[in-house]
């Protein structure tokens, strides 16, 4: 691991810079995966009572690991000024990165996936996709990965609801819980549905993505029997099943 010194902007006499990587030292190692590199960014602000809390890794918020800046950043007096301080961490494994396929093959299938997914209307051409998209990326997980998750991130993005960090896989009757940072599909994923949202699709194109979302019959059902708004409500994470044999988180 290599630390950058913390950068601060503003005084308080009531608290002193320290390693903001200390923080989170015992949980970073949960959101690292089988990637050579990661880099970890930490960004606190506050100006009077408000406060900012950001800790991305790869780019990516990890709102999990905001609380454990909270005692922090509440001793700071920040009544008569704006302070703010943030660290860089980078992490080197000690392995080579041997996943067998390049983010173009995921970023291609998603692309191919989103054009097909706003014209199905019925099972049988549900699955006619499912085939096209294995022929798309010549690997069956990532065929899944894209059909799974384009749903359920383009739900999150568009219905507004909170989210953890961690992606549950279902194997048999137990779940195996990790991060999303941990799988590196989940955010090559994620660009292609931003790019997507920002053609601005019609509403009746989303729709018919989000509808295959299983969070959004969720939640769908939670706001019809107790009326809680979406932006209201906050899901630990996502549930999915991969049903190849051999199934390995990249």
């Amino acid at each position: 691991m290599y630390a950058q010194s913390i950068v601060r902007i503003g005084t308080s006499t009531n608290a002193k810079p320290v390693m903001l990587l200390a923080f989170i030292k015992n949980e970073i190692p949960k959101y690292l995966g089988s990637k050579k590199y990661y880099w970890l960014r930490i960004y606190l602000a506050k100006h009077k009572d408000r406060e900012i809390v950001e800790v991305r890794v790869n780019g990516s918020v990890c709102s999990e690991l905001h609380k454990f800046f909270k005692p922090y950043i509440d001793s700071w007096d920040a009544s008569s000024t704006f302070i703010c301080e943030k660290q860089y961490g980078f992490f080197v494994q000690r392995d080579d990165d041997k996943c067998p396929f390049k983010k173009e093959t995921v970023v291609n299938t998603a692309r191919a996936a989103l054009e097909k997914m706003v014209k199905v209307s019925n099972r049988d051409e549900y699955m006619a996709m499912a085939d096209e998209l294995e022929e798309i990326a010549g690997d069956k997980d990532i065929a899944a990965e894209v059909r799974i998750f384009i749903p359920e991130i383009l739900a999150k993005l568009t219905l507004g609801y909170q989210e953890g960090d961690s992606l549950f896989l279902i194997d048999g009757d137990s779940k195996i819980e990790f991060k999303k940072t941990q799988l590196r599909s989940y955010f090559y994923i994620q660009q292609v549905v931003l790019e997507f949202l920002n053609k601005r699709p019609s509403q009746e194109d989303v729709q018919k993505i989000v509808l295959n979302s299983v969070a959004f019959r969720e939640l769908k059902k939670v706001n019809q029997e107790q009326g809680h708004e979406p932006k209201d409500l906050y899901v630990p994470g996502t549930a999915f099943k991969i049903g190849t044999e051999n199934y390995k988180v990249w």
